[in-house]
């Protein structure tokens, strides 16, 4: 858009272009500017990945949270009845989660979002699950 005003020598209110980072991971390029730095605009526009004749017309942003679950690891061929499984635990809540109306597209009271799952690891962010052999 930048570029064909300029090359086109196109007329145009006063523009700003802001170009951020990191919005996936919890608006961190976004979250942090400030209006009066931007010259306070009358509106803005998000596009963000698609084609030029889409647009974001709301975003509420994204928040990232963990969440913690210790199963009881065991041989899954030997003993599976002895553990406890972390990701079936975790599966379950996600199952819940989607039942009761909060995973994917969300409309409530007149208001809509969306909400997703991100990776499943232990805490150095390595798969959940080192062995197939063994009961997360």
């Amino acid at each position: 858009m930048a570029e064909t005003i300029l090359q086109k020598k196109l007329p145009h209110p006063p523009l700003t272009f802001l170009f951020t980072v990191r919005e996936e991971s919890g608006l961190w390029g976004a979250r942090f500017a400030k209006l009066a730095d931007l010259g306070h605009p009358a509106m803005g526009f998000n596009a963000d990945g698609g084609v030029p004749g889409q647009f974001t017309i709301g975003a509420v942003g994204a928040d990232r949270w963990e969440v913690e679950i210790f199963g009881k690891a065991s041989h899954a061929g030997v003993h599976p009845d002895r553990g406890v499984s972390a990701t079936l635990v975790a599966s379950l809540a996600i199952a819940q989660i989607h039942m009761d109306g909060w995973f994917g597209k969300i409309a409530k009271k007149g208001r809509a979002g969306t909400s997703n799952v991100g990776p499943f690891g232990d805490a150095e962010g390595r798969a959940a699950g080192q062995a197939t052999n063994v009961v997360t």
